[in-house]
């Protein structure tokens, strides 16, 4: 006779779960707020006689550069809650450390790359839309990022202290869900963004 065992949710486990449908519904909120600046973007874009600037180039290298940037940051991340979920807790701080100095190196090849555009007279006071849309989109997801440096402040304190393992690494994941979810919309950006110009 073959017995089925059930394994009986923990409390932790029911929180964890709550917590990941929350975190849906956050990202799907974002992703409106996203999208709908790209969809009037992109409406805008059809209805404009003159888009660009005249002389203006491609997007500014650094954008390529933050972009890795923003890559490694996630995967360190992802390596971080790999460790901490089979409770190898000594690698979980090395990885969130490198996840952080790749983030924070992100935000400075962005401000690197305003700079480039601004030195080129393209600054967001011109007026014109492209490099309105350029400004404004770039900096809505750089103030997200600066909002993602709080929780992952908080990640890096218990990691550090080796507080994250199997049975509790519910806040590194939400935290890594957080940054994973900005990758994917700085790459849906970039995308909109090379196809606008």
């Amino acid at each position: 006779m073959i017995q089925l065992i059930h394994r009986i949710e923990t409390e932790e486990e029911r929180a964890f779960r709550r917590g990941k449908l929350g975190m849906a519904i956050f990202f799907v909120s974002l992703s409106m707020l996203f999208g709908g600046f790209l969809v009037g973007l992109f409406v805008l874009r059809a209805r404009v006689a003159e888009w660009r600037p005249p002389g203006l180039g491609g997007l500014p290298w650094e954008l390529w550069i933050s972009t890795a940037l923003l890559a490694i940051g996630s995967w360190q991340l992802w390596l971080a809650q790999r460790a901490a979920a089979v409770s190898r807790r000594a690698e979980v701080f090395p990885a969130v450390r490198r996840a952080t100095y790749a983030l924070l190196a992100f935000l400075v090849a962005q401000a690197a790359g305003w700079i480039d555009l601004t030195l080129h007279g393209f600054a967001p006071a011109t007026r014109n839309l492209y490099t309105f849309s350029f400004y404004a989109l770039t900096l809505l997801h750089a103030l997200h990022v600066l909002g993602g440096f709080f929780p992952l402040y908080r990640v890096w304190r218990v990691a550090r202290e080796l507080g994250y393992g199997a049975a509790h690494h519910a806040g590194l994941s939400y935290c890594a869900m957080y940054w994973h979810y900005l990758g994917c919309v700085w790459v849906a950006i970039l995308v909109s963004l090379h196809a606008l110009a």
